[in-house]
């Protein structure tokens, strides 16, 4: 199991969620029009093995960028 850094361990309250149970404001996540759109860690220092299949549910997410965090396995499209 790996750690995530302090930013990424905010809590996270009802008030982070719009009435339709999509985040507002999260760091790192962008979503429009009830879709998840975006995730975005460049640079967040995170370490150790992406696991492709921690995603595979995201099938239309259309941006993942983890780039410049230390990182190994590999994404399969």
């Amino acid at each position: 199991m790996q750690t995530l850094p302090g930013k990424f361990l905010s809590p996270v309250d009802s008030k982070s969620f719009d009435s339709d149970g999509f985040p507002l404001n999260w760091f790192s996540i962008a979503c429009s029009n009830g879709r998840l759109t975006s995730i975005t860690v460049n640079d967040a220092g995170l370490v150790g093995e992406f696991s492709s299949s921690a995603i595979t549910g995201l099938k239309m997410l259309p941006n993942l960028s983890v780039s410049n965090n230390q990182l190994t396995g590999t994404i399969s499209k």
